[in-house]
């Protein structure tokens, strides 16, 4: 037959059920099965650990029920099997099916139990057979009874009730048990007995026997497996209480961390909000790249390679390509959205190799290396924006703390050094130019003093040249001899004049003159001898405003002027001589490196197609005695250059090699001719 729990199944099957529930709808536990300890605080169990601590009471519960089976199966099936053999002997064949029947149900419900793990089904099987084997049972009972084997019968039927309330529990047990006692009973009393015969009394004899020694072994082993069944109950018990109890604490713990790790990630949300702002709103061009495959490519590379990066850079500008790609820019503010001219990032992303500086494979190999070496580059290149505007800028990337190994994040700063090199480069210039101006003025005020020195020896010598002639007016061989030194006399006073007028010595007949009047007499001087090689066009403007000055001394400047034009074009050529009016506004631009005043200016444009000089020669062009032509003092630009600052004007020189040369002299307007209104400004032709 198949065995169904008792008392001790229904008490395991409470205390799973108590597992299940929460601690303050448990029972109270009894002193001498629990400790203290294993009193557990009131609270719920999540559903993921309920079924971890309830898995040993539901595996001892299953194999309660297998053990107890496999016992009530040997020792059932014997007897079963040799009251089927001993009623199918004496020809009572319905009894012997009953009892075969009863035997192939234990069997089968043992081994059908073996294949289940799961406690419904193995509950389910158990009530299914454990029906049929009661249901048997007493159907033999009663065809016994009926039959007149009551005294084969009736020593079982005291069993009965017993096994009924140990397999079915004391409720459903109980009333099968009444059901059959009560049955039973109607029969002993109503039924008549017959008379013991010898064959009786051996089968009364026996069965009561058989059926106290079942009985006694069913008792025993119930007993054992119960309290096994109990101590191994009140293990789990332990065992879930104790488990709840740390389960509780870990909840606590496991509570408080997610309390730690959701402020963590708040104050995080919050550092990364004010990250954002500040990377954002930076007045800097500010970048953040991903270099992370990079440098996987870096720490790949062969020892005897990754110590000379560059030299492996140039040897293999393809490998470098490749490592440009594997940089990736992830974000960028809008201050380097501003810097580079564009629209909007994906313009950016789309153009990134126009505003590359100029020297892009250099750049890259020692950007790699600063950072491959020291997590940091900084270093000053020119750029350009989207719009081909060129920038000067100062490039600064480093590894932020945690990112050394990975390269995942590399912060780059884009300073803007435009401006600031456009004043160091004008600062420069005008400390040139102040240098420049110190040298000119220091030569000028020694050939001026050595101008009046030798002033005043010719006057000297040309005083008693004349005396000389006087007193040998009728001697031709002196004459001829007094007039070469005459003639080398003048020539000394014309060079000690330039050495005055380039000193600034002053203005030695100032009168309003008309530019144009004053080059078209120049054109025609004899003093001024132009090969019939060269090409001289005017482009005169007939409003010319009227300037005040020596016009001795600016025709020395146009003729000077004019003969350096024309010994720049050897092979001939043409030079254009105009004028213009231009005014100048208050804080205008330098001419020539000189601030011009504010007003109007009388401009002599003199523009040839001659060799042309670089900047270099440029820069000295106003030197004294410095001279590009084999021979030559060297003065007369200078002596230009002196004439023309001590008319309060301004002289410029441009020039390129082949190109030409043009010279702007600026004579500003005569006061006295001044218009009220302000004239514009007008270019020359």
């Amino acid at each position: 037959m198949h065995v169904d729990q008792g008392a001790t199944c229904s008490a395991l099957t409470d205390t799973a059920q108590r597992m299940t529930r929460p601690a303050e709808m448990r029972p109270a536990l009894v002193e001498n099965q629990f400790h203290e300890d294993c009193i557990m605080p009131t609270g719920y169990l999540t559903p993921i650990h309920l079924s971890a601590q309830t898995d040993d009471a539901r595996l001892t519960e299953i194999e309660y029920h297998r053990r107890l089976n496999r016992w009530m199966a040997l020792l059932g099936s014997p007897p079963f099997i040799f009251f089927a053999l001993f009623h199918y002997h004496h020809g009572n064949l319905l009894q012997a099916l009953f009892f075969l029947l009863l035997s192939l149900n234990a069997i089968g419900a043992v081994l059908w139990g073996l294949r289940i793990s799961e406690l419904h089904r193995l509950v389910l099987l158990k009530r299914i057979t454990s029906s049929l084997a009661f249901g048997l049972m007493a159907a033999s009972f009663f065809c016994g009874m009926l039959a007149g084997d009551i005294y084969i019968f009736t020593p079982w039927i005291y069993c009965y009730p017993i096994a009924v309330m140990l397999f079915f529990g004391h409720k459903a047990g109980f009333i099968c048990a009444l059901l059959f006692s009560t049955i039973m009973v109607a029969i002993l009393i109503t039924l008549d007995l017959p008379l013991l015969s010898e064959w009786d009394q051996r089968m009364f004899r026996l069965n009561n026997s058989l059926a106290l020694l079942l009985t006694l072994a069913t008792a025993l082993i119930s007993e054992r497996t119960r309290v096994r069944v109990q101590n191994q109950l009140v293990g789990a018990q332990n065992e879930a209480l104790l488990a709840e109890k740390r389960q509780r604490q870990a909840n606590m713990e496991l509570q408080r961390e997610i309390e730690l790790r959701s402020q963590s990630e708040k104050e995080l949300a919050q550092s990364e909000l004010r990250y954002r702002a500040l990377f954002e709103e930076s007045a800097v061009s500010l970048w953040e790249e991903d270099w992370s495959r990079l440098k996987m490519f870096l720490d790949e590379l062969p020892p005897e390679v990754a110590d000379d990066l560059p030299g492996y850079f140039k040897a293999h500008p393809a490998v470098l390509d490749e490592c440009i790609d594997l940089m990736q820019v992830t974000a960028v503010n809008r201050s380097t959205l501003h810097l580079f001219e564009a629209q909007n990032t994906t313009a950016l992303m789309k153009n990134l190799s126009a505003i590359l500086p100029v020297d892009r494979d250099d750049y890259f190999i020692n950007r790699i290396i600063g950072l491959y070496k020291n997590n940091r580059y900084s270093a000053e290149g020119v750029g350009c924006t989207l719009r081909g505007r060129h920038l000067s800028l100062l490039i600064s990337s480093t590894v932020p703390a945690g990112f050394e190994e990975s390269w995942q994040r590399v912060f780059t700063s884009v300073s803007d050094l435009t401006d600031r090199v456009a004043m160091e480069e004008e600062r420069k210039r005008v400390d040139h130019q102040l240098q420049h101006g110190r040298q000119i003025q220091a030569i000028a005020t020694l050939a001026g003093g050595i101008a009046h020195q030798f002033n005043n020896a010719l006057a000297i010598i040309l005083g008693n040249l004349d005396l000389l002639r006087l007193a040998k007016a009728n001697n031709l061989q002196n004459e001829t001899y007094l007039s070469s030194l005459r003639t080398s006399t003048d020539r000394m006073c014309r060079l000690t004049d330039q050495l005055l007028a380039y000193a600034r010595g002053g203005k030695y007949q100032p009168q309003p003159f008309s530019a144009n009047n004053l080059i078209q007499e120049v054109m025609k001087s004899e003093r001024l001898a132009l090969p019939p090689s060269i090409t001289v066009r005017l482009q005169l403007d007939e409003d010319i405003c009227l300037t005040n000055g020596d016009i001795t001394q600016i025709k020395t400047v146009l003729e000077a002027v004019l003969s350096n034009a024309a010994e720049s074009m050897n092979a001939g050529g043409e030079v254009t001589v105009s004028t213009a009016n231009q005014f100048f506004k208050e804080g205008a631009e330098p001419v020539g490196g000189v601030l011009p005043a504010p007003g109007e200016y009388a401009v002599i444009s003199i523009q040839d197609t001659g060799v042309g000089m670089d900047e270099a020669t440029c820069r000295r062009i106003f030197e004294p005695f410095f001279t590009t032509k084999f021979v030559g003092r060297g003065l007369g630009m200078a002596a230009a250059f002196g004439i023309i600052k001590n008319h309060d004007g301004m002289i410029m020189v441009q020039s390129e090699p082949k190109k030409g040369t043009r010279v702007l002299i600026y004579l500003p307007r005569f006061e006295a001719q001044a218009k009220p209104s302000l004239p514009q400004s007008r270019s020359a032709a």
